[in-house]
């Protein structure tokens, strides 16, 4: 699997989930390779955690993934044996992020100085417009 381009936050999560063609005994884990440019080699090995969500899907938390990768190759395998009362024909996986949104902290030392610059253009405004 790879995703290029995506912003990973601590709270997003990466879902893999199998059909009925296989039976997962657990996931194994994961290593994610990163790289700047598509002209660049992938590199930055990386461990990564997989965690079972029930019998056919894996999760792997945006917590695991580097933060501020533009490109990046996940690779992870799933041992498994056939599935003898299967409906499906051929094996098929379902892969689905989810992105918390993000909200932006501004620090107190920021704000603090901003209102005061705010405050003091709403009283010289008014002084002068009374004046």
């Amino acid at each position: 699997m790879q995703l290029n381009n995506v912003s990973v936050t601590e709270d997003d999560e990466i879902t893999v989930a199998v059909n009925d063609y296989l039976n997962p005994f657990s996931p194994q884990d994961g290593v994610e390779y990163t790289r700047k440019t598509s002209d660049d080699l992938w590199s930055g090995e990386h461990a990564v955690t997989v965690m079972p969500k029930d019998l056919q899907t894996e999760v792997l938390l945006g917590s695991e993934l580097k933060n501020g990768a533009k490109s990046r190759l996940i690779c992870m395998s799933f041992p498994s044996s056939g599935n003898a009362e299967r409906e499906s024909e051929m094996p098929e996986y379902v892969i689905t992020v989810m992105s918390s949104p993000q909200t932006v902290t501004v620090p107190v030392w920021v704000v603090i100085p901003a209102g005061l610059v705010i405050a003091l253009i709403v009283v010289f405004v008014r002084k002068k417009r009374a004046a």
